[in-house]
């Protein structure tokens, strides 16, 4: 089944694993709790959309615009992300463990704490940020566990807080005086 315009459509709590959802129209809809696991959304246009709590794990999102969209308490396990224009985006608490977001556009993103610094943030752990754009981005609180930071660019993005970053991981990615980097007392 192919579906092709669902502009604020209220699509709550369904079940939409594995459809074909190619190049469609889903700005502004309601997508939370959302079960969209195996789904082909590449080149779909989801701005604005809310997808807090969806299930989108092995989902394909590559060259997707996700601009301003809410991923908050999403699973974006093992989804693909490639090309993907994903700025301004809040994805505070969402599991991203292996993931891949090469080239992905993610300038002014949410990727740290949601209320407070004793929720966490993204969970990056394993996720392939090659090539990708951070400037700017919040990744307080993230989980850098095993991600490949090369030639990522971190200029203006605040790391002061994130969890398991390396020398290592730094010294692949573009940095700048306004990046935040750790404490590394």
């Amino acid at each position: 089944m192919f579906i092709k315009y669902l502009c604020n459509a209220d699509l709550k709590f369904i079940d939409l694993d594995r459809v074909n959802l190619t190049a469609s129209d889903l700005c502004g809809a309601d997508l939370s709790s959302v079960y969209l696991r195996h789904a082909d959304l590449s080149f779909a246009l989801l701005n604005n959309a809310d997808l807090y709590g969806a299930k989108l794990s092995r989902a394909n999102l590559t060259y997707a615009k996700i601009n301003g969209v809410i991923l908050s308490n999403a699973d974006l396990s093992r989804v693909e992300l490639c090309n993907a224009d994903l700025r301004c985006a809040n994805l505070s608490s969402a599991v991203l463990s292996d993931a891949d977001l090469r080239y992905a556009d993610l300038r002014g993103a949410c990727l740290g704490y949601m209320y407070d610094e004793s929720s966490s943030g993204a969970d990056l752990s394993g996720a392939n940020l090659s090539h990708a754009n951070l400037g700017g981005t919040d990744m307080c609180g993230a989980i850098l566990s095993g991600t490949d930071l090369s030639f990522a660019d971190l200029r203006g993005a605040d790391l002061r807080n994130v969890k398991n970053l390396t020398i290592e991981q730094i010294k692949t990615a573009k940095t700048d005086e306004k990046t935040g980097l750790p404490n590394t007392q």
